[in-house]
């Protein structure tokens, strides 16, 4: 069996670092820094910042600190599914008769998979389709409470059997919710996942982002240090290969979680995200997404 699922190349658990620290006389903190992956495909490429871009500078921009309470955690998951968690096993889950449950001490992020999963999927003659999929999680994530601030998308993907010589077929679906903070995306690991077969039945749902708290006023890099990072490849991006006259053409402010603990806090750190294109060694164009650290 294949699960056919479209992650965001950005969704992916990265490493965090650093520590919280006083930045004397500026007004402003430093939060610690995402550990953004290496630049890709695209190192070395001469790139320009697009002409229209509004860089904050200064102290105009934040972080947010995210409110971890892992006790919470274990009270949502026990009110969601109707079930007592016991004493955890050595290695940290909570294992009932027919569930495996674990709750990350560091980040609050949580997850919930029916022990069966996905072996118990079965193909159905009528598929469910990607409207019901995400009426069904978003009704139960509203109803037990599961996220209540600011949402930015849902994406919907298919889980497929099959394949090869064997033509695929549907065995249910996955809802991904992405919260959201000031009209922005949330790029790394925050996300709510929500899994069923094509009867729309629940079999796992893992909650991996944590209730958005303060702001935390940090010192933007101005426009020239964008430069520089661009010129020295400092930033991550999306490209699958070498890219020929590769140009970024819009980018925005928007924020980014590591899912690790910097200072004993854990954040939702601002972030610069380009879409651009460029051409591949087949002459095809391909679209691409990069990252910039947006701190000075």
């Amino acid at each position: 069996m294949k699960r056919c699922v479209r992650f965001l190349w950005a969704a992916l658990l990265l490493a965090g670092m650093g520590a919280v620290l006083c930045a004397c006389g500026t007004g402003t903190a430093e939060v610690g820094r995402p550990a953004l992956p290496q630049a890709g495909m695209l190192k070395g490429a001469e790139l320009a910042l697009p002409a229209e871009l509004s860089v904050a500078e200064g102290d105009s921009i934040h972080a947010y600190r995210l409110h971890v309470d892992p006790e919470k955690a274990k009270e949502e998951i026990e009110a969601a599914f109707g079930i007592t968690l016991g004493p955890p096993t050595v290695d940290g889950r909570y294992v009932g008769p027919d569930y495996v449950v674990t709750i990350d001490q560091t980040t609050g992020y949580w997850t919930y998979d029916a022990k069966e999963g996905y072996s118990s999927l079965a193909p159905s003659e009528t598929p469910l389709s990607d409207e019901a999929a995400r009426e069904i999680a978003e009704k139960f994530v509203e109803e037990h409470g599961l996220w209540t601030g600011e949402r930015y998308n849902t994406v919907v993907t298919e889980i497929t059997g099959g394949g090869g010589n064997v033509p695929e077929y549907s065995l249910g679906k996955e809802v991904y919710l992405y919260p959201g903070v000031e009209g922005k995306t949330i790029l790394g690991v925050f996300r709510i996942v929500v899994s069923m077969d094509c009867q729309g039945r629940l079999f796992s749902v893992h909650k991996l982002a944590a209730e958005v708290g303060e702001k935390v006023l940090v010192q933007g890099k101005p426009r020239e240090r964008l430069e520089e990072d661009l010129a020295q490849g400092n930033y991550s991006d999306s490209c699958s290969q070498a890219l020929q006259s590769p140009r970024l053409e819009t980018g925005g402010l928007a924020y980014y979680a590591d899912a690790r603990a910097a200072g004993g806090a854990t954040y939702l750190y601002p972030v610069y995200v380009f879409t651009g294109q460029g051409t591949t060694a087949e002459g095809q164009q391909e679209r691409f997404d990069l990252i910039i650290d947006a701190q000075g």
